[in-house]
């Protein structure tokens, strides 16, 4: 046996030599082909251990006290470290062998050669030493290996079920399910078992995207296009209900998802898997995890090293497949977090270390290369959100807790003081069992949730803007679901109808609505949800004081990017004032029509018998000069004064909406000779110098003649009134287009400026001193522009100033002309009939005894009556022809004796009135009369109409 001292002589010879044995080995390892991974590695951590497997060396030789243990922990460190580094198991054991080829074949036998005595049984004796010390080197460091290759599953199993998403992992040839997070068998109520090993269309032939037209279809067709073209597609953003079990309530629950599916590659760069993420916050994809068997142990073995050798690597030959299959997976996993941008942290709890990926240094502003620990992390927290965070680690860390996984939500304050909010989510790991567990590690994941923190800060702005807005507007607001179900109101509501959220959610409202009005509103509030169109209505609510109030409800829906409703906002707006004020309009409006009805009625019955009495005078030819001027002089003023009363009644109608128009082909030229021919008295009595310039091409429009002959007469007897004696007026047209102009320009007292945008107001004239000296009440001008306006023309008015002339301009558009077209058409002279029996009702004596005297004159027979019941009795006493009455009498209504008289005798009538609307018209020709006659009425119309009548009755006196 050698003594001591060789052992000791032979440990200083290996130190000596220790550089040279370091360089030689580093070189042999760089240049050997089966050990790659030397090449990407920096000479310090290609070093790595093999200083301290030196100093454990050469106190195994010197024999130093329990050198075994420490030698043990030395290379179970340089085989983690070797794991960490990425070597295969392979080049762990063929760098091992390198160094003992260069210790116990190279440098043992230089050491011989330089010691004679150094052979035999003390040589064998130091080969044994030096071969069991790297026996239990390679035993100790490939044991680590293999332990920390199945820890490495383990961790990225919790890696890959730690991260913020639902996803699977499908094999690209069938759609088969290989793996499955967490996240996605929440979301699916589902199981691991359910799942794993079916291929997807078969374990899911109605997935939730199925729902959507088209879903299968379009899930498919993103799948393919992965395989096709070797890159990520998505799936726009669609919504989906989920189906919930019976312990969460049943049912179904929307849900908004966006769907990415990715490739996953072999280290050969051939599509190995795709990874099939739902996620609702920011797409990320998942590495596939593959099941794996536990490694059996290793017996340390005696003997020669070739032995020991031989046995330490078939036993761990069935490990290599997993360990390439791991480490592939490892570089998938990469690869999807690097897609992800999420970052990846491993804390080491006993040595507070703290490895990260780059992705989670640029999250934290951290440099390349840069040592971090645990304590450094948490001094980047946001000191507000610090004592949460630890707080949930605590719980995961803490031994005595079921729970071993963490996930907030934090800010985090980066190297250059920028703050971002991550979401983290984590597992802690654990040695030891009962009261020896102790937490050993953490890993997770963390991703950057800034944009998605800053969209609903924004939210939470937005909808505090709109609660604060939607409780200062005036109105009462709500919200409903599509379904009509509200579950908004804004303050104002409650404080109106004092009512509380409990009561008023879903269709709690009616309780506030009259129960007279409801049946009706629910009818147009369930159309409008059937409908999805906007709704309006007005109805009654009642106030917390027992008062209704009318309100003026509107509702809108909103809809999502596919046009489907996904809520109502409605307001209902007090209207009550507005409507009080309405129908106080109202009533005045049909006071004042009311009001001038009656005035009308009354102002034309008088004139009824004058202007009757002076036709008939002016028909006389017997009359001396002077007496038939005289006659003349007071029927144009009495026919001046009836024109006046039609303009009122005609503003009247227009402002209704009730003004009748027959529409027909007129000539604009015929009816401006007539306009001229009418006010020609005038014309000539002032020595007015009028010409007529019709220029136009086609001076033919459609409209309602005797209309278009008021407004152009009314224009001409305006230019005629301002213009002095001997003045002049110019009537001129031409064609423009498709339209044709009229103009009437005078060189009369003209208008100021400042007069001009009044000047077509009713009642309304240039100044004070126009009315005072030329009087009118200022209707002809208003009444012309809403008559031109009627048929659809324009009608404007220029002055260069007082006593500078005016010009009316009218434009309107221009039709195809008929034969027949004209101006007013003469009414159809009737044929001479038989003498009638007229009964004649009147309660005005003068115009009674009046046209009594005129109808008999024209060879009738006339009863007359002053009422009604007089009337009546004068029926049943003798048989008539025909009907003459007024309307307004003493003890009934003219329309209501015309009706049963046609009941009883089968008698027409002819209306005589002061109320002339067009309601009065229609009214009296429902109620059976042949022809309604406005007072005052011209004795040749009324003479017209009973000769009319006269040749077409049967029945008469002969």
């Amino acid at each position: 046996m050698p003594a001591d001292s060789d052992l000791q002589e032979l440990a200083e010879f290996f130190s000596e030599h220790r550089e040279e044995i370091t360089r030689r080995w580093v070189e042999a390892v760089r240049t050997d082909p089966a050990i790659t991974t030397s090449t990407r590695l920096p000479h310090e951590q290609l070093m790595d251990h093999l200083p301290l497997v030196f100093e454990d060396f050469a106190d195994t030789l010197r024999q130093r006290p329990a050198p075994r243990e420490r030698s043990a922990e030395h290379a179970q460190a340089h085989g983690e470290h070797r794991w960490w580094q990425g070597f295969e198991f392979g080049e762990l054991v063929r760098e091992t062998r390198i160094l003992r080829r260069i210790i116990s074949v190279e440098y043992l036998s230089t050491y011989a050669e330089q010691h004679p005595q150094f052979t035999g049984e003390r040589r064998q004796h130091a080969e044994t030493v030096v071969h069991t010390f790297f026996d239990r080197l390679l035993t100790e460091s490939a044991k680590q290996f293999v332990d920390k290759t199945e820890e490495e599953r383990a961790h990225y199993r919790a890696l890959f079920e730690s991260t913020a998403g639902a996803y699977l992992v499908l094999k690209p040839d069938d759609y088969t399910i290989v793996s499955i997070s967490d996240a996605y068998l929440a979301v699916t109520f589902t199981t691991r078992e359910q799942l794993s090993g079916h291929r997807l269309f078969d374990i899911f032939p109605e997935l939730p995207l199925s729902r959507v037209e088209g879903g299968m279809d379009t899930l498919l067709a993103s799948l393919e296009r992965v395989k096709a073209e070797l890159c990520a597609d998505a799936i726009a953003v669609h919504s989906y209900p989920m189906e919930l079990p019976e312990a969460e309530g049943g049912g179904t629950e929307e849900r908004y998802w966006s769907t990415i599916n990715s490739p996953v590659f072999a280290p050969g760069g051939e599509l190995a898997f795709i990874m099939h993420r739902v996620e609702d916050v920011t797409p990320f994809v998942r590495a596939e995890q593959e099941e794996g068997r536990e490694a059996e142990g290793f017996e340390l073995l005696e003997g020669r090293s070739a032995h020991l050798e031989a046995e330490i690597v078939r036993r761990t030959q069935e490990l290599l497949r997993t360990n390439q299959q791991l480490r592939q997976s490892q570089e998938r996993f990469k690869l999807a977090v690097t897609i992800a941008q999420m970052g990846t942290f491993e804390i080491d709890l006993r040595t507070d270390a703290v490895v990260v990926n780059e992705q989670a240094r640029a999250i934290y502003g951290w440099s390349a290369g840069e040592p971090l620990t645990f304590s450094r992390v948490q001094a980047q927290f946001y000191p507000e959100d610090r004592a949460k965070v630890m707080a949930a680690v605590s719980v995961a860390l803490d031994p005595a807790e079921d729970l071993d996984e963490f996930d907030v939500e934090q800010r985090i304050v980066r190297t250059d003081g920028v703050v971002r909010w991550i979401r983290v989510r984590a597992r802690a790991f654990f040695e030891g069992t009962g009261a020896k567990r102790r937490p050993t590690q953490c890993m997770g994941t963390f991703l950057d949730i800034t944009e998605r923190k800053e969209h609903e800060s924004a939210l939470l702005e937005s909808e505090a803007r709109f609660r604060q807005l939607a409780d200062s507007i005036p109105q009462l607001a709500w919200m409903a679901r599509p379904d009509g179900w509200l579950f908004w109101y804004n303050q104002r509501w409650y404080e109106f109808t004092g009512a509380t959220p409990e009561q008023m959610e879903g269709w709690g409202w009616q309780r506030v609505h009259d129960e007279k009005e409801l049946p009706r509103i629910i009818e147009s509030w369930t159309a409008a949800l059937a409908s999805e169109e906007p709704w309006e209505d007005t109805f009654p609510l009642r106030c917390h004081d027992g008062e209704f109030r009318v309100h003026l409800s509107r509702a809108m829906p909103f809809r999502d990017s596919a046009g489907k409703v996904v809520l109502w906002f409605g307001t209902n707006t007090d209207i009550t004032e507005l409507v009080q004020a309405e129908e106080a309009a109202n009533a005045a409006n049909r006071a004042k029509d009311h009001f001038i009805a009656v005035l009308s009625h009354e102002l034309r019955t008088p004139l009824t018998p004058v202007l009757a009495s002076i036709m008939d005078l002016h028909a006389r030819e017997d009359l001396p000069p002077p007496v038939s001027e005289a006659v003349e002089l007071i029927r144009r003023n009495v026919e001046l004064e009836a024109r006046l009363i039609d303009d009122l009644l005609d503003v009247t109608r227009i402002t209704k909406g009730k003004l009748r128009m027959d529409r027909q082909v007129v000539s604009l030229h015929s009816v401006l000779k007539d306009a001229l021919r009418i006010c020609a008295t005038d014309v000539s009595r002032k020595h007015i110098a009028a010409t007529l310039e019709l220029g136009a091409a086609n001076p033919h429009v459609e409209g309602d003649g005797p209309r278009l002959l008021q407004a152009f007469w009314n224009l001409l007897q305006n230019a005629v009134k301002f213009t002095p004696a001997e003045g002049e007026i110019t009537i001129r047209t031409r064609g423009e287009g498709e339209r044709v102009t009229v103009e009437i320009e005078d060189n009369g007292i003209g208008i100021e400026a400042m007069a001009l945008p009044r000047i077509f107001d009713a009642f309304g004239q240039a100044d004070d001193s126009i009315s005072r000296r030329f009087g009118g009440l200022g209707l002809g001008l208003a009444l012309s522009k809403a008559l031109v306006e009627a048929h659809g023309g324009t009608i404007e008015v220029s002055s260069r100033g007082r006593d500078q002339g005016t010009v009316f301009r009218i434009e309107l558009q221009t039709t195809s002309a008929t034969p027949e077209a004209s101006g007013i058409a003469p009414a159809p002279a009737a044929a001479p009939g038989n003498p009638l029996r007229i009964l004649l009702v009147e309660d005005h004596d003068d115009t009674r005894r009046t046209l009594h005297r005129l109808i008999e004159r024209w060879g009738h027979s006339v009863a007359d009556a002053a009422t009604v019941q007089q009337a009546l009795q004068l029926a049943v006493e003798k048989k008539f022809d025909l009907l003459v009455s007024d309307l307004g009498l003493p003890d009934g209504h003219g329309n209501d004796l015309m009706r049963e008289l046609r009941a009883s005798s089968g008698m027409v009538g002819i209306a005589v009135s002061g109320f002339g609307t067009e309601d009065d018209k229609a009214r009296s020709r429902e109620a059976g009369f042949h022809a309604h006659l406005s007072k005052p009425i011209g004795t040749q119309k009324l003479k017209g109409v009973i000769e009319e009548l006269a040749a077409t009755l049967p029945q008469g006196l002969n």
